[in-house]
């Protein structure tokens, strides 16, 4: 069988990025599918954060609608603890 090749944008930070990730590991351990060559490109998820970072609930209620919400999407499958209120500010880009 060829090997599938995927090139996938990925920022290190995100953990969104981390949660498709394991999504992808967990699709390759499937035994009908192909070998895959994944390839990781850098990708910069949200350009538009000021370099002195935001406060991270401002961020999260601007980019999900709500902190209630952006906490019930991703990562339940993967029992992935969350300890946001611990951080206050994005890293800053210098």
């Amino acid at each position: 069988m060829e090997r599938a090749k995927i090139t996938i944008a990925y920022d290190f930070i995100c953990p969104w990025c981390w949660i498709g990730h394991r999504n992808l590991e967990a699709g390759k351990a499937l035994d009908d599918l192909p070998e895959l060559d994944v390839r990781y490109l850098p990708f910069k998820l949200n350009p538009e954060i000021p370099p002195q970072g935001m406060h991270r609930r401002a961020y999260r209620r601007l980019e999900f609608g709500s902190w209630t919400r952006s906490e019930m999407l991703g990562g339940r499958d993967f029992a992935v603890t969350r300890r946001y209120l611990n951080l206050t500010r994005s890293l800053k880009i210098s």
